[in-house]
């Protein structure tokens, strides 16, 4: 399908292009990638990235609580788990300060209904 022939033209095949064009075609759209080079060669081929929720911002919580939804159905989503790979996230408290601060928004997390950070002592850990 050429551009002419399309419904959105996403600039960019990195991982957000392609999730951009991968959710318009699934709602029925036709949809054009359009890459300089080839999908993933920048940033989104070379990133040590992961993908987190542990000390998230409040206002990026909710996104990222679903991303990571996302990621573990990739398979049924895309065809293929795309190489992704749980591992878990540890935050250490390292003074009574630091320790009290992490108990205060564990709190807060749960107060707004949050659930995916948890305190741990220093034998569980």
């Amino acid at each position: 399908m050429s551009a002419r022939h399309c419904d959105v033209i996403v600039i960019g095949g990195g991982l957000h292009g392609l999730s951009a064009a991968l959710h318009v075609a699934r709602e029925g759209r036709r949809v054009v990638v359009i890459e300089k080079h080839w999908v993933g060669r920048h940033a989104s081929g070379a990133t040590a990235a992961g993908v987190r929720t542990l000390n998230r911002d409040l206002g990026e919580l909710d996104l990222s609580l679903e991303a990571m939804d996302m990621w573990h159905a990739m398979a049924s989503l895309v065809g293929d788990d795309c190489g992704f790979h749980a591992n878990g996230q540890i935050c250490v408290a390292e003074t009574p300060a630091a320790l009290a601060k992490l108990e205060a928004r564990v709190a807060d997390l749960r107060a707004r209904g949050y659930t995916h950070e948890e305190l741990i002592g220093p034998d569980e850990l």
